[in-house]
């Protein structure tokens, strides 16, 4: 994979820093090492000027390509603060060799707004993380997880009480539901065309808004505040990327989870003590973690100068 444009001009800008940064040292070196302007005035002098053009374009090129290392070089996983949150962001997946990727917490998982999967987890669109908890957490014991599930489900208000498989708005989050050593909140992030067609494989579904994203965000963030304990971490996949048509790529959608949460703080709570988002590898390739990290260290700093 190629560099793109900008990463080209930050290769080239680097390049030139880092030339400068040599020059500047031998210049010091040269001004006030005695004995080194005795040692390389002679060698300087002897040799042709095609053979100094050649050393000097040999040291751009190896300058150019460690710049080009730096600026392409990905980070798996950084740590900063939002406000009283600290915000943990890694590389992997949720669920993984029949456990969780953390083995404390409360596990975010979204789904669609039908919640019930098939026997295999196929009608859900959410795809990775929800097939990944079925695959590797409930394995064999489907009924037992539904019928865990559709009790939880009883405490929420679906849009048509009446309907023969209830739909239940975007934004609604399920209590803790409790399934072999893994806590989870599962939550309504795509809304099914026809919830008729539920049982069938990849059913059509509407794209989720930007507007309805931040709103959906915005009740998670309030009932991980009702329903968990600010001590306990609350871990998640990158909500919102995949199959769940949000109208944004994944550092965006790193970004809205990240904001949402920074507003709701603000606001007048505390959210959750420590907040953990694990995202798959696939997704992680377009997210600059490097920038994310800058971005928030500076919006940390800020925030701490300006109380």
């Amino acid at each position: 994979m190629g560099l793109s444009k900008v990463k080209w001009k930050k290769s080239f800008l680097v390049t030139g820093g880092l030339f400068g940064f040599l020059n500047t040292m031998a210049t010091t070196i040269y001004t006030f090492s005695p004995n080194f302007p005795d040692f390389i005035e002679p060698i300087v002098r002897d040799c042709s000027w095609y053979i100094l053009l050649f050393i000097i374009i040999i040291l751009l090129l190896v300058l150019f390509i460690i710049s080009c290392f730096i600026t392409t070089f990905k980070i798996n996983n950084i740590k900063i603060n939002i406000s009283n949150t600290e915000v943990k962001i890694s590389t992997g997946r949720l669920f993984r060799k029949n456990k969780c990727y953390y083995n404390d917490g409360i596990n975010v998982i979204s789904v669609s707004n039908i919640f019930i999967p098939t026997v295999r987890g196929e009608n859900d669109p959410i795809v990775s993380t929800y097939q990944q908890f079925i695959r590797e957490i409930v394995k064999a014991n489907m009924s037992a997880f539904i019928t865990e599930l559709k009790k939880n489900l009883k405490n929420i208000e679906p849009i048509d009480p009446n309907a023969r498989i209830k739909s239940y708005p975007l934004g609604a989050t399920t209590s803790i539901v409790k399934f072999d050593d893994c806590q989870c909140i599962f939550l309504a992030i795509v809304k099914l065309t026809d919830p008729n067609a539920s049982m069938i494989p990849n059913p059509a579904k509407e794209a989720t808004s930007i507007k309805i994203f931040i709103e959906i965000l915005t009740k998670l963030w309030n009932e991980i505040h009702s329903k968990v304990d600010y001590g306990i971490a609350v871990n998640m996949p990158l909500i919102g990327s995949g199959n769940s048509k949000v109208p944004m790529n994944n550092y965006q959608i790193l970004q809205t989870i990240l904001m949402t949460l920074y507003y709701e703080t603000k606001i007048n709570r505390k959210i959750v003590k420590e907040l953990r988002i694990i995202i798959d590898k696939k997704d992680s390739k377009s997210i600059d973690l490097h920038s994310i990290k800058t971005f928030w260290d500076a919006a940390h700093l800020e925030s701490r100068n300006d109380s």
